[in-house]
């Protein structure tokens, strides 16, 4: 806004600057004092008034992802001729005229998918130069606020299609029409702003009527605002803690199971990937078109931690299932006789076998599920940088 302040100020500056007062006194009362605003500006009424329009994108405000809005500051360059404004410029040494906007026609100009206030294009305050053959420059601009569709799937590595949607609110194609002012269209982004979040990869304007019957158009542009996510800051504070933590808990299977520590680390790493899950939550785009594969994603290593809990527990109960083979007390043994104690003592034996069989297999069972499970987390991890980046 200030950059178009600056514009309108230089512009006046230069319209004035040399004029003579009584000059520009008499030449504003000779072009209004029989003007009427509310007339289409042309001699012949049938014909069409051709509006050229130019968009300058100044900078991202925000962009609401859960909400589908686009803030940004824009000002727009608008031109057209209006015959009724003309003057002989060697008659009053004037060229250049700059007059309110509520002096004049304007064009009949509604931002389609503009939210509030920005369904009407700012205006406040905002003054039009007028050369003396007739045509009219007019530049509003400020906030605005439109629907943006947006598709996040792919989050962190999405790409985002926002448009500014003109047309007339009342007038057709008999009275009005849009044209481009560039053609072949330039854009730059020199006066752009970068955003910490996003990055502008192309702007572009597109023109054509809207066809509703026979003998009734509506002209329409569109300035396309193609966005790109920023995904430095998204990886490294988003997407890689949630394998890190994957990894640590895969190690959970490599603890033996005497240490004593196997249940806590898998209790511990499924309590920090809740946690995350939390503290993230206001990073993650919320919105209801299409499901974001990152949180697929993470949900599926939630689910992971979750029965690594209940596998290292199976482990647990097969390695130190031995109870049953527990040797008899004295008070027992004492009732015993000799033969039923020699057989006891054979039985030992064989339990002690069985126990030595059950540790081993527990140790398996354990170096299995690391390997399955470091599979399937790769596997994931992979289908999710697939799925994003395709």
């Amino acid at each position: 806004m200030l950059l178009l302040s600056v514009i309108v100020l230089l512009r006046a500056f230069l319209a004035y600057g040399d004029m003579n007062v009584q000059a520009v006194n008499e030449l504003q009362k000779h072009l209004f004092e029989n003007y009427n605003k509310v007339v289409l500006p042309r001699h012949n009424a049938s014909q069409p008034i051709i509006v050229y329009l130019e968009s300058y994108l100044a900078d991202l405000s925000q962009l609401r992802e859960a909400e589908n809005v686009l803030e940004a500051n824009m000002y727009f360059h608008i031109t057209w001729t209006d015959e009724f404004l003309t003057w002989n410029s060697s008659e009053y040494n004037i060229t250049e005229l700059s007059v309110n906007y509520d002096k004049v026609w304007l064009p009949d100009i509604f931002m389609i998918n503009g939210l509030d206030d920005s369904r009407y294009l700012p205006v406040q305050d905002i003054m039009l130069f007028i050369t003396h053959d007739g045509h009219v420059n007019w530049w509003p601009g400020g906030n605005t606020k439109t629907k943006c569709k947006l598709e996040v799937s792919k989050y962190p590595f999405d790409s985002q299609l926002c448009m500014v949607i003109l047309e007339p609110w009342k007038a057709s194609t008999k009275e009005q029409i849009f044209q481009l002012l560039h053609t072949p269209q330039v854009q730059n982004l020199k006066m752009y702003d970068e955003h910490a979040d996003w990055k502008v990869t192309n702007l572009s304007e597109v023109v054509y009527v809207n066809e509703f019957y026979d003998y009734y158009g509506i002209a329409h542009y569109e300035y396309r605002i193609h966005l790109k996510r920023r995904t430095v800051y998204h990886i490294l504070n988003i997407i890689l803690p949630v394998p890190l933590l994957s990894i640590i808990s895969l190690c959970s299977f490599l603890i033996p199971p005497s240490s004593g520590e196997k249940m806590s680390l898998c209790v511990s790493i499924f309590l920090s990937f809740a946690v995350y899950i939390t503290v993230i939550n206001n990073e993650l785009p919320k919105t209801a078109n299409g499901i974001c594969y990152f949180g697929l994603y993470l949900f599926t290593q939630l689910l992971i931690g979750g029965f690594t809990i209940i596998l290292s527990a199976v482990v647990l109960h097969i390695y130190h299932n031995d109870r049953q083979y527990d040797q008899l007390d004295q008070c027992k043994k004492r009732k015993m006789s000799s033969n039923e104690r020699v057989k006891e003592v054979n039985n030992l034996e064989n339990n002690v076998e069985k126990i030595q069989k059950n540790k081993a297999f527990a140790l398996k069972l354990d170096m299995f599920l690391f390997k399955a499970t470091l599979i399937l987390d790769v596997v994931s991890f992979v289908v999710f940088l697939i799925l994003s980046n395709t």
